[in-house]
């Protein structure tokens, strides 16, 4: 019966590796596409982190014109649009790029943690808490909702 178990858990532990290899690697077509793709993508967080934005932007659009991404590579690359634009203070287009990273993934932390900061930066407490609330029910201690909680706080102090 041991032995049994040990063989058991050894071959579940071979199929999640194989299951998991395959899964990550993609297909072979996407290969050459891919690593265009990730070129500009890597660029464009890379022009955030310079604080060019409209580098950024013109990267990151790049990088979803390929059509390489994945669809979780999509939305954060779409909420680094967002967030570009947010930081050039374009809010119109900003919103309209979260809205469209949360159409492919409603629970994606980074954008509403972005939407809720930029919620605050036009003045509208009600939907950045109401946008804080749903980060609340998909995490208890992530650091999008506790940095999100930390700009509201910040916000109701310094606009009393």
């Amino acid at each position: 019966m041991k032995k049994f178990l040990i063989h058991l858990i050894f071959t579940i532990s071979l199929i999640g590796l194989s299951t998991n290899t395959s899964l990550s690697m993609g297909s072979s077509d996407d290969t050459d596409s891919s690593s265009k793709m990730d070129k500009n993508f890597i660029e464009g967080k890379k022009a955030i982190e310079n604080n060019d934005f409209n580098k950024a932007i013109k990267k990151l659009k790049l990088s979803l014109s390929n059509d390489a991404l994945s669809t979780k590579e999509n939305a954060n690359a779409l909420n680094l649009i967002g967030f570009s634009y947010r930081k050039l203070k374009n809010y119109d287009k900003a919103f309209g790029y979260y809205a469209e990273a949360l159409e492919i993934d409603p629970k994606h932390k980074p954008t509403l943690e972005y939407l809720g900061q930029a919620y605050l930066e036009t003045n509208n407490l009600a939907k950045a808490e109401s946008t804080y609330s749903v980060l609340k029910e998909l995490c208890a201690m992530c650091k999008e909702k506790r940095s999100l909680n930390k700009a509201i706080k910040n916000y109701k102090k310094n606009n009393q």
